[in-house]
């Protein structure tokens, strides 16, 4: 059912239903799995909405499973709100979800709800505030008053001053709800998405800003920041184009130059020894 349904949007397991790591063998984007080398951003980000770990309890400490003894019913506005900021737009469990914003799909071997509020997975935002840290980020984000849908918050230790001025030029534009951009491919290492704006605009992948990605607007290499703490944002001029995020670590490189290094001193030596 979901792989009809589901396109880039993301899925979020209750009472262990697709866990540990289930969803990615269906090719479905579920945002909980069990890692043992976590993103460190990742669980504070969590708990930021969903709150601290109960007294001995792993859950939301060092893992984030969907299962007891926390309920996962979503059934407050910030608990919502990790699914807005995320893209989730199914849940699935086991026992029957009673929060009204959801709506049953699907109720065979599990019971899938649909919620239609969330951010689109690329999404253009016409407003963009600048915060002076990442504390302040989470805490803007956990704010009812502050409007997800409309502004991106950005981190100021992240920006150079050109990249401040477009930023301010940007909130000169008209203000807009915010709007999709399309992904026209997707891969664990590389993404590609077409955008059209009528003005200035911040597009948002609501992936992680995980170091070692790199980022290409209609050809041409970019610097990319860090948006509503975890995603990656690149800024965009009126227009179409095409934006093109590919995961390129400098490590890896470096560990190639080492590798043939040390393949072309192993076969000096061998020949020497000849």
């Amino acid at each position: 059912y979901l792989k009809r349904k589901v396109d880039f949007d993301r899925i979020v397991g209750r009472d262990s239903v697709l866990f540990p790591d289930w969803a990615s063998a269906f090719q479905l984007f579920d945002i909980r799995d069990l890692d043992a080398m976590y993103y460190w951003k990742y669980l504070p980000f969590v708990q930021n909405f969903l709150g601290p770990p109960l007294a001995g309890e792993l859950e939301r400490l060092d893992r984030y499973m969907g299962s007891a003894p926390y309920d996962y019913a979503f059934a407050t506005p910030l608990e919502r709100r990790l699914l807005q900021l995320s893209s989730v737009k199914y849940v699935i469990g086991v026992r029957p979800h009673t929060a009204p914003p959801f709506t049953l799909l699907y109720d065979r071997e599990v019971k899938i709800y649909g919620y239609n509020e969330v951010l689109p997975r690329a999404a253009l935002f016409y407003r963009a505030q600048v915060e002076r840290n990442e504390g302040e980020i989470l805490q803007k984000l956990a704010d009812p008053a502050f409007d997800i849908f409309q502004t991106v918050l950005l981190d100021a230790t992240q920006l150079k001053q050109p990249q401040l001025t477009e930023i301010a030029d940007l909130n000169q534009g008209a203000a807009k709800r915010v709007e999709p951009a399309t992904i026209t491919s997707y891969a664990s290492e590389k993404v590609q998405i077409d955008a059209a704006l009528a003005q200035t605009g911040i597009l948002v992948l609501n992936d992680s800003d995980y170091p070692g990605w790199t980022a290409e607007v209609d050809g041409a290499s970019v610097k990319w920041f860090t948006a509503n703490y975890l995603f990656r944002g690149v800024l965009l001029g009126p227009g179409k184009h095409v934006v093109r995020f590919a995961y390129r670590p400098r490590t890896f490189y470096e560990g190639l130059v080492i590798a043939a290094a040390a393949l072309l001193f192993l076969t000096l030596s061998a020949l020497i020894r000849c």
